[in-house]
């Protein structure tokens, strides 16, 4: 694009840009990640800034000759002015024949080829971990520690203010035989801005309202659950599933759902201890998740880095307004993962499971919540039930405080062929009259009094197939309260 047409298209950008001293211009270049702003003159760094803030043009690859870049000064009102208005004027363009709007200012990483956060062929993109000593590494999607990964030096932490679970694009040069980052490039999709950012642990929570809808035409299980015991944002949700009862249909289906309704939720999927022939299935399964999958040939201690990072990786998706959904499988091996890396306390259950061990899973659960003035983290954790195992009902008992939602399934429900088989005369979530009806509690305890029949799971399953949707179930009162009466 032109300068003219440039002008033209973002007069709003450049006008509020101009009316801003030179010194404020340069702050603000250095947020959006200009290169070397003091040495362009006033009209020509608006204008690449304009170029850069509206993905018309890379920032280009910085040098790694000469002084550290300067940290940007720019208030973060400043910066989020800017950037509404380049927003505006995207929005006020027509786009006719083969022409595309302005590609959404993105990043591409080289090694992968693929559309994300960095840019140039030296850039590298992972997830922050940072270690005791306080230098980090960037992992990648996985979570997991791999041979290779750049380190991230703890000054570039601090120059930076990088938290663990940052998603980071860095230049990366080779220092022997590590690769180190030397400069970030972007973090957590945008140019590195030097500005406050929210904190996780610092926000209050409040109470679940806003709804996951979870049901499809096509899955008369899930239609029923968005009823019985409905998913909100930020709750934490405990699955009590015996063996081959259909979690994994469950976890999968749920998954499914919150990715075609809801796409701008950050899926997340942590599985522990699986056989290793399921790790490559598991992948395939959450086509649209970031997956943790560690088999039980993988060290307790690396499973439990990539479990804790992958926490890390939903609450700065959380702080910073954005919605994460972690689904775990399973509490009870998250339980068995910590214990090896927790200082014993000397205290056991009647399990035999080590009480911070069991303390420092159920953190682990009780960190989903509705953020306050932010975004959320949900959870949906599995804990395993029906082995004979005396711990699995510790990890039940103990952990079952944290949850505000409850889904249970049943052997003999899954010993009739239903799959997944679940209990709907014993699953709830807590407080739903915040964000139900009159009419759909109504039809939630028609639907639970119905389940407790010999073959109420069946029978759910024929009501809900006789209409398309949730909304026409629950008006049809005609239905579910003659079933009620049955």
């Amino acid at each position: 694009m032109e300068d003219n047409e440039l002008l033209r298209v973002y007069k709003k950008v450049y006008d509020y840009l101009n009316n801003c001293n030179i010194y404020e211009v340069r702050n603000l270049a250095r947020a959006f990640g200009v290169n070397a702003p003091t040495t362009d003159k006033k009209k020509d760094l608006i204008l690449r800034l304009i170029r850069i803030g509206a993905g018309i043009s890379d920032p280009g690859p910085r040098s790694n000759k000469g002084a550290r870049v300067k940290a940007s000064d720019a208030s973060e009102e400043r910066v989020a002015a800017v950037r509404s208005l380049i927003v505006d004027c995207n929005e006020a363009l027509t786009y006719g024949g083969s022409e595309q709007p302005p590609a959404e200012y993105r990043f591409r990483d080289a090694e992968s080829g693929a559309e994300e956060f960095g840019y140039g062929d030296e850039c590298a993109t992972g997830i922050l971990e940072v270690g005791k000593q306080g230098h980090g590494y960037l992992r990648g999607y996985s979570f997991m520690a791999e041979e290779g990964d750049a380190i991230v030096s703890d000054k570039l932490i601090h120059q930076y203010r990088l938290r663990e679970g940052d998603v980071i694009s860095a230049y990366i040069v080779q220092n022997g035989s590590a690769a180190e980052a030397v400069q970030v490039a972007a973090v957590n999709g945008g140019a590195p801005v030097f500005i406050e950012r929210k904190k996780f642990d610092d926000l209050p929570a409040v109470y679940p309202s806003e709804r996951y809808a979870l049901g499809r035409k096509d899955c008369a299980f899930l239609r029923a659950a968005d009823i019985v015991c409905p998913l909100c944002k930020g709750q934490r949700g405990l699955v009590f599933a015996p063996s081959n009862a259909g979690r994994t249909i469950f976890f999968r289906e749920a998954a499914r759902s919150i990715s075609l309704a809801y796409p701008k939720s950050k899926l997340i999927f942590v599985s522990l201890d699986q056989r290793p022939e399921e790790l490559t299935e598991t992948a395939g399964l959450f086509p649209d998740a970031a997956v943790v999958a560690a088999s039980f040939e993988d060290s307790p201690v690396r499973a439990m880095q990539a479990a804790r990072l992958a926490l890390e990786y939903a609450k700065r998706i959380a702080e910073s307004g954005g919605d994460a959904v972690l689904l775990l499988d399973s509490l009870t091996a998250l339980v068995r993962v910590v214990a090896y890396g927790t200082v014993p306390s000397g205290r056991e259950t009647a399990g035999g499971i080590d009480l911070a061990a069991l303390g420092a899973a159920k953190k682990y659960f009780a960190a989903a919540r509705k953020l306050k003035g932010a975004g959320s983290l949900t959870m949906l954790a599995a804990a395993l039930t029906g082995r004979g195992v005396a711990s699995d009902a510790d990890v039940c008992e103990e952990l079952g405080g944290a949850a505000n939602m409850f889904v249970r399934f049943s052997r003999e429900i899954a010993a009739r062929g239903v799959i997944p088989a679940i209990d709907f005369s014993c699953s709830y979530t807590k407080w739903c009259e915040n964000f139900q009806s009159e009419r759909e509690r109504r039809c939630a305890e028609a639907l639970k009094e119905m389940a407790r029949g010999r073959f109420g799971a069946e029978h759910i399953g024929e009501l809900f197939s006789k209409t398309e949707t949730n909304e026409e179930f629950i008006e049809r009162e005609e239905l579910w309260a003659s079933a009620r009466r049955g």
